[in-house]
């Protein structure tokens, strides 16, 4: 199999199947070339709306939703991300808790993004019955950028389980007893481009990656 694909992806799909899935082409499809480019949501999928890109990865908090925002694409939720929530390494915190249990501290969360729910719509659905309201927080540009700062004792954010791979020594995660709706790890391509060759080939190997990260 010979060719070429171009590939756009958040920064937070560098947590989940992006990097096992590079390596997996590498030794699967040695003769593909593959272009990848490391940009916000929005760009990601005017991307590949736009052919500047033949497949996109994204992590979300309601696929549908996007869809309905971008009728030109389809979509394929590859894992689904429940949330924990990291604190400063220092902080006295037990393992299991609630969101109630922080409501004293900042909270750190990615802001809102036009026909994009992401974490700040997670969170503001954790406070819309809390008769106290929510705690006080500050919006940043994604996930990775409330790292550092939590690292720095400034507050607490929402993430998705699987930064527990990924984070600073200097924060430390808190399993959450509190229901809530996961993230989404999903992979989009435009509904007139048929799935054939190079591109086929491509989300086969997708689909080995996700059924071996379930059965590990």
């Amino acid at each position: 199999m010979r060719g070429s694909l171009s590939l756009a992806a958040t920064p937070a799909s560098w947590w989940f199947q992006l990097p096992g899935l590079l390596k997996l082409c590498a030794e699967r499809l040695p003769e593909v070339e593959l272009d990848f480019t490391d940009v916000p949501p929005i760009e990601t999928l005017a991307r590949v709306g736009n052919r500047r890109a033949d497949l996109g990865f994204v992590v979300t908090a309601d696929p549908a939703e996007v869809g309905r925002h971008h009728p030109e694409l389809q979509m394929q939720v590859l894992t689904e991300l429940p949330p924990v929530l990291i604190v400063p390494a220092e902080m006295d915190a037990p393992e299991r808790a609630s969101v109630h249990d922080f409501t004293h501290v900042p909270w750190i969360v990615p802001g809102k993004l036009l026909g994009f729910p992401g974490p700040i719509d997670i969170f503001h659905e954790l406070w819309d019955t809390s008769p106290t309201g929510p705690p006080r927080y500050w919006e940043v540009s994604t996930l990775q950028s409330a790292i550092p700062i939590v690292a720095d004792g400034m507050g607490v954010a929402l993430m998705p389980d699987e930064v527990r791979n990924h984070i600073s020594p200097r924060v430390k995660t808190v399993e959450l007893t509190d229901q809530i709706r996961p993230l989404y790890s999903v992979v989009v391509w435009r509904k007139d481009q048929r799935p054939d060759g190079v591109l086929a080939a491509f989300l086969q190997l997708l689909e080995l990656e996700v059924d071996d990260a379930a059965n590990s």
